[in-house]
C-alpha cells in the first residue's frame, strides 16, 4: 500500500512542474510592442522635431514628440531632412565579425610547426589572439560609424513625396 501511495503523489509533480515553467516563462512569451523609428526632422523653416515615428497617413507623418510627449502631424512637404536615429551602435556587431574574421585569420595564415628561433614567433593560438584582438577592434570601430543616412526632401511633387511616404511607412510603428 505504501507503493501505491508514493505513485500518486509522484504524478503530480511533472504537471506542477510544467505549470510552474510556463507560469515563469509567460512574460517572456508575450508578444513586444512594435516600436517606431527615433526620427529626427529638420522642417523647411528650421524648426526641428524629434520623436518616435508612429505613422505615414497618405503623406503626413504622425510623430510623438519626444519633448512634449504629444503627437505632431508634419507634412513631407515642409520637411526639408528626415533623419533616423540608431537605436543602438553597432560597434559590438563590428568587433564580434572582427574578431572572428582575426581568430579564422590567425588560425589559417600561421604555419603548422613554426620556426621556434624566429623573432616573429607565434602558435596558432596566439596568432588567433593576436588577430582577433586587432580585427575586434578594427571592426568595433567601423561598426561606430555607421549611420543611417538622412532623407532630404528635395521636391514637393505628389510622386516624390509618396515615393517617400512608402519608405517612412517601414519606419512607422503603425502601416496605415
Amino acid at each position: 500500500m505504501g507503493m501505491h501511495s508514493r505513485r500518486r503523489t509522484g504524478v503530480w509533480k511533472t504537471p506542477l512542474a510544467v505549470i510552474l515553467a510556463l507560469a515563469l516563462l509567460a512574460p517572456v512569451l508575450t508578444a513586444k510592442e512594435r516600436r517606431g523609428a527615433e526620427v529626427v526632422i529638420v522642417k523647411k523653416d528650421g524648426n526641428v522635431v524629434q520623436g518616435e515615428l508612429l505613422a505615414v497617413k497618405g503623406t503626413d507623418l504622425l510623430i510623438m514628440n519626444t519633448s512634449t510627449s504629444a503627437e505632431v502631424m508634419e507634412s513631407l512637404a515642409n520637411i526639408q531632412t528626415i533623419e533616423r536615429v540608431p537605436k543602438k551602435s553597432k560597434w559590438m556587431t563590428g568587433m564580434i565579425i572582427g574578431a572572428i574574421a582575426g581568430a579564422v585569420t590567425g588560425l589559417v595564415v600561421t604555419p603548422e610547426h613554426p620556426d621556434p628561433t624566429d623573432d616573429m614567433y607565434l602558435t596558432k593560438g596566439s596568432a588567433a589572439v593576436v588577430g582577433a584582438v586587432g580585427y575586434g577592434l578594427v571592426g568595433a570601430a567601423i561598426g561606430g560609424m555607421i549611420k543611417d543616412k538622412a532623407i532630404k526632401v528635395e521636391r514637393t511633387d505628389p510622386d516624390y513625396l509618396a515615393g517617400i511616404a512608402a519608405k517612412l511607412k517601414t519606419w512607422a510603428r503603425e502601416p496605415y
